[in-house]
C-alpha cells in the first residue's frame, strides 16, 4: 500500500506540474496572438499612409514574430506531449495496482468520430499567421 501512496502522490504532483505548464503555455499563446493581432490592426489601419518602405517592414516584422511563435508552439506541444505521456504511464502503473487491491474503476470515455486535439493549434495557428504575413509581403 505503500508503493500505491508514492505513486498517487508522484501521480497528484505530475498532474499539477502539467497543470500548470499548460496554463504558461495558454498564456504564451494568447500574448502571441494579441501581439500578431496589434501588428495587422496597425497594419491594416495605416497601410495607405506608411511609406512604400515601412509598408513592407510591418509585415516583415509580423512574420518574424510568427516564425517565433511556431517555434515555442511547436516546442511546447512536444513538451506536453512528453509530460502527458508521462502522466499516462503512471496512471497505468496506480491502475494496476488498483485492481491488484481488487479496486476496479475502469471509465467508459465516448469515442467521437472528429479527432482534434487543441495541442496541434500551439504551432498550426502561426504557421498559418506567418503564410498570411507572406502573402502580404509578395503583393
Amino acid at each position: 500500500m505503500e508503493q500505491l501512496a508514492e505513486l498517487v502522490h508522484y501521480y497528484e504532483v505530475r498532474m499539477l506540474a502539467l497543470t500548470e505548464y499548460s496554463s504558461r503555455i495558454w498564456n504564451r499563446f494568447n500574448w502571441f496572438l494579441t501581439l500578431e493581432l496589434a501588428i495587422f490592426g496597425f497594419f491594416f489601419t495605416h497601410l495607405e499612409t506608411l511609406p512604400a518602405n515601412f509598408a513592407s517592414i510591418v509585415p516583415i516584422i509580423g512574420m518574424v514574430i510568427a516564425i517565433l511563435w511556431f517555434l515555442i508552439g511547436f516546442e511546447d506541444r512536444q513538451s506536453m506531449k512528453r509530460h502527458g505521456e508521462t502522466v499516462n504511464e503512471l496512471d497505468l502503473e496506480v491502475r494496476k495496482i488498483f485492481v491488484e487491491c481488487g479496486i476496479n474503476f475502469e471509465l467508459k470515455v465516448k469515442k467521437h468520430p472528429i479527432r482534434f486535439r487543441q495541442m496541434w493549434v500551439l504551432f498550426v495557428f502561426p504557421l498559418i499567421v506567418g503564410l498570411s504575413w507572406i502573402f502580404f509581403i509578395i503583393n
